[in-house]
């Protein structure tokens, strides 16, 4: 779009077309900048931080805090299946810090699976979703 900009301003036609050419530039900028804030094809995918959740110890206090990041908007949701956490450790997002926290007392041990997700809010841009498995190793 911009070298049709360029070839309309050097062809001498621009003081013909003067408002095309406005219209024209004012499009590219527009173009240029949603493509500067979506990564040129989307917005970039959430980043779940850390990677990995530390061990836990069964019977005793438990505490993880994953954060969002990446996000273009506010994080407005994040969720895990409840029933894939531990026994005796709960889960809690945590709205102002684009967080959620993993907490609690695992009363066994084992090896436990699950999938945190987020969502965010959608204005100028659709709602960014992401997903990332962990896996809490309880001892």
């Amino acid at each position: 779009m911009v070298s049709q900009i360029d070839r309309i301003l050097t062809s001498g036609r621009a003081s013909q077309d003067h408002y095309a050419v406005r219209w024209l530039a004012a499009l590219a900028c527009l173009v240029s900048a949603m493509l500067a804030c979506r990564g040129g094809g989307g917005p970039a995918a959430l980043v779940f931080s850390p990677d990995q959740l530390p061990p836990a110890t069964a019977g005793q206090p438990y505490q993880a805090v994953i954060t969002m990041t990446q996000n273009v908007t506010p994080v407005s949701q994040m969720t895990v299946s409840l029933a894939d956490l531990p026994p005796g450790v709960n889960f809690a997002f945590i709205r102002a810090q684009n967080a959620a926290e993993i907490s609690g007392t695992p009363e066994r041990p084992g090896t436990y699976n699950f999938t945190v997700s987020a969502y965010c809010f959608g204005t100028n841009v659709s709602g960014q979703t992401g997903h990332h498995d962990y896996q809490l190793v309880v001892q």
